[in-house]
């Protein structure tokens, strides 16, 4: 009775580890699902911080345009200023220089907070780069890592069970008494 007993017990401690071993397996799925999960996260937060530099520029753009167009009136204003008969018509074309010229320099302003946003933008875009590519090295670890786990539990299984598999058919066999 007592060397069944011992081979219950190993059977016992076989049984253990290869739960053990099926549990890391099927938690593997889970765990690949998460650092690819942490990835998208990092690659959308990349994204948000290019589309968020390129909103800047297209601001950017939009304001020297604007600038561009007041210079253009201030010019048509001074050429006008030179054909006209009353000095109130003068007064008003220089008032409207004057608004365009404020204009301009509220567009300037404008500009120059782009550009320093510009810059916080681009440190944030390359240290969003340098994440990215951080983790995505570390995936590559991981995966790498989970695969031969994958493996090395998949190939100490079977030579736990395979001892084991006439005890446990006999066992079932066997009448019980």
């Amino acid at each position: 009775m007592l060397p069944d007993i011992e081979k219950l017990l190993q059977l016992q401690v076989a049984d253990k580890e290869i739960r053990k071993l099926q549990e890391e397996i099927a938690t593997l799925p889970k765990r690949m699902a998460a650092i690819e999960a942490k990835l998208a996260g990092t690659k959308a937060q990349l994204e948000k911080a290019r589309a968020a530099a390129k909103a800047d520029e297209a601001n950017r753009k939009k304001f020297e345009s604007a600038i561009q167009d007041l210079q253009g009136k201030i010019s048509k204003y001074r050429d006008q200023s030179l054909a006209v008969k009353t000095n109130d018509q003068y007064k008003a074309l220089l008032h409207e220089i004057q608004f365009a010229e404020q204009d301009i320099k509220v567009n300037e302003d404008k500009i120059l907070e782009l550009m320093l946003n510009a810059e916080s933008r681009d440190k944030d875009v390359k240290a969003a780069e340098l994440e990215l590519k951080s983790e995505m090295a570390e995936i590559d670890k991981e995966k790498a890592a989970a695969r031969a786990t994958r493996q090395q539990d998949g190939q100490e299984a079977p030579p736990l069970e395979a001892p084991f598999m006439t005890s446990r058919r006999r066992s079932m066999l066997a009448p019980a008494c």
